[in-house]
């Protein structure tokens, strides 16, 4: 019996690392502007490089990390900083700061990462040349049928694609400037994983909460981020004078509710 516990605790290890695949391209949101990274292994520490882009299109990684994570002992560390890993897939990583990785070419629902600022609006000089943009872009980012629109999802090494695929088509062009909402919620921070849809008007819809760290469980943070998210509104996808809605979307976001 001792043997095959041991023999069940190692296979059970092997299934928990095995997630871990965590080297290669990736995008970190977190940072302003959004920057393409790659992720080396080390050891047992996974560390984090600014992948350069050059006019040659030879992206190349820095030589100075940016953030690194140990993964069995659930840290992570900046070059001024540390703190926990709240989680750790193939496609998506999270620290208790609320900084977050992702790459939807390992995503196994096959959703484009399109939140994670909710204050991020598109800027003026894409906003006036959107819909001949977008009409020039639509057939390499979207799948349409039916009313309804899913992202392309891009194979690793295209991140600079799905970032323009972003900015063109799940990047809101109104947003608030308002402080979260308090209301009933409770106070203290809050990070949450959620998938959501745009509506053919341009609102969020059905936004479901995957999980949450933090004050508030998964059912009360996604009663608050339907309601906090009504704020944004998007330009509507319009093909052939008909309105779609864009259903396969993902995102992170981190709030902290102050009691005054």
């Amino acid at each position: 019996m001792k043997s095959i516990s041991i023999l069940i605790f190692f296979l059970f290890s092997a299934l928990i690392f095995t997630e871990y695949e965590l080297e290669g391209k990736w995008i970190a949101p977190s940072f302003s502007p959004e920057k393409i990274i790659e992720i080396k292994k080390k050891g047992d520490i996974y560390e984090a490089y600014e992948v350069k882009q050059t006019p040659s299109s030879a992206n190349t990684p820095n030589s100075k990390w940016l953030f690194k994570f140990d993964i069995k002992n659930k840290r992570t560390f900046s070059q001024s900083d540390e703190g926990d890993v709240l989680l750790a897939r193939s496609d998506l990583w999270i620290d208790d700061g609320g900084g977050h990785i992702h790459r939807d070419s390992r995503s196994k629902s096959k959703k484009m990462f399109c939140m994670s600022n909710v204050r991020e609006r598109l800027p003026d000089s894409l906003l006036k040349n959107l819909s001949s943009l977008r009409n020039k872009a639509a057939k390499h980012c979207l799948s349409c049928k039916g009313g309804k629109c899913s992202m392309n999802i891009w194979p690793e090494g295209n991140e600079k694609e799905a970032l323009i695929c972003k900015r063109l088509f799940c990047q809101p062009i109104e947003t608030t400037k308002s402080p979260f909402i308090e209301g009933d919620t409770g106070f203290g921070r809050t990070i949450a994983e959620f998938n959501f849809s745009i509506s053919k008007t341009g609102n969020i819809v059905n936004v479901n909460v995957l999980s949450a760290f933090g004050e508030m469980n998964k059912t009360r943070s996604e009663d608050f981020l339907s309601d906090y998210l009504k704020f944004l509104n998007f330009q509507p996808i319009e093909i052939d004078e008909i309105n779609y809605e864009l259903i396969n979307l993902r995102g992170v976001v981190k709030w902290n509710i102050n009691e005054r």
